[in-house]
């Protein structure tokens, strides 16, 4: 799968107190459950993917949108490790609050999309 950036063109603005440009977003993958598929030996995986957005409010808004618009259940993924992908699943809308933190006197925001992803792995 190509990056995340070649997928989404991201709106540029400001610099945080980190190298990163507004807004950024991050991915985080964890591992929620792993059921016994069957007798043959492979597992259905359960991973939780929650992509976080910071950056000024309408920029967040935006990158949350793009990525709602390609990250759907229509979507289909492949995986080096060579798992089957079953099925992608949104879990609820984009969360957006406003962070603590501040930069040249403008409020940032965090956006947060979270879904949950099933494939099949033999292990």
């Amino acid at each position: 799968m190509p990056p995340l950036t070649d997928i989404i063109a991201l709106p540029e603005a400001g610099r945080l107190k980190a190298p990163q440009t507004l807004p950024y977003a991050a991915v985080k993958v964890e591992l929620l459950k792993r059921d016994l598929a069957g007798t043959n030996g492979g597992w259905i995986d359960v991973r939780k993917v929650t992509f976080e957005v910071r950056g000024h409010k309408p920029d967040v808004v935006t990158a949350c949108a793009a990525i709602r618009t390609a990250f759907n259940r229509n979507i289909t993924l492949v995986f080096p490790s060579g798992a089957r992908f079953m099925t992608w699943l949104p879990v609820g809308d984009c969360k957006l609050t406003e962070d603590p933190a501040t930069k040249d006197g403008h409020d940032i925001w965090l956006g947060t999309i979270e879904a949950h992803c099933y494939s099949v792995r033999q292990d």
